[in-house]
């Protein structure tokens, strides 16, 4: 999903795009569907902790790419004071990318957001509020829980190994994921809906 999400992003943010800016990731909302589906993949998919960094800048790498294009300011200096201690003491997932941490979503004005989400001659907008649900969370990643998980990756040989057979992603799962099951059956449901009004073309119309 990644080429199309960054393909898709960097299209919709070009000055000249008639959206100016907006856009309903398909690839993205895929993706965080998957995710929902299982849980673990979030721990075995591609991220750094503030205290990892380390483990990278060891083998050379001395740049790294913690923040995303349109995020508010306040949560910009957050992740910076996170990665610059090396250290962050709570929700591993305040520190990812993520549409919630948006400007588009932060201490904007009534009027300015509507100027951004009020597309009647685009979208649908009573179908356009539901992807607004998208943006809840039913997952809390301790992130201090997690200490260790890096070393034993580096030891595992991930291309030779299913992760059935392995099971080191879930062990932490497991040990530092915390699901607000009510929650997750509801944002699951959330994303089923609005998928299927995006692929069948509903969202685009009013009949």
């Amino acid at each position: 999903f990644y080429i199309s999400h960054a393909n898709a992003s960097a299209h919709a943010s070009r000055s000249s795009d008639r959206t100016k800016g907006f856009l309903i990731d398909y690839s993205r909302i895929k993706c965080r569907y998957f995710q929902m589906l299982d849980p673990v993949k979030p721990i075995s998919s591609s991220w750094i902790r503030p205290e990892d960094l380390h483990h990278y800048e060891e083998v050379g790498i001395d740049g790294f790419k913690i923040i995303d294009r349109g995020m508010a300011t306040e949560t910009i200096l957050k992740i910076l004071k996170a990665y610059s201690e090396r250290s962050y003491e709570g929700n591993l997932l305040d520190l990812f990318p993520d549409p919630s941490k948006s400007i588009s979503f932060g201490k904007k004005s009534l009027l300015v957001k509507a100027r951004y989400f009020l597309r009647p001659f685009t979208f649908n907008v009573f179908k356009l509020l539901k992807f607004a649900s998208l943006l809840d969370d039913s997952a809390y990643i301790d992130n201090k829980k997690l200490d260790g998980f890096v070393e034993g990756i580096k030891n595992i040989d991930c291309r030779s190994l299913t992760c059935e057979e392995c099971g080191w992603c879930r062990k932490y799962y497991e040990k530092a994921v915390t699901i607000d099951k009510d929650a997750a059956e509801r944002i699951k449901k959330n994303y089923e809906e609005s998928l299927e009004s995006l692929i069948s073309g509903k969202l685009f119309k009013y009949l």
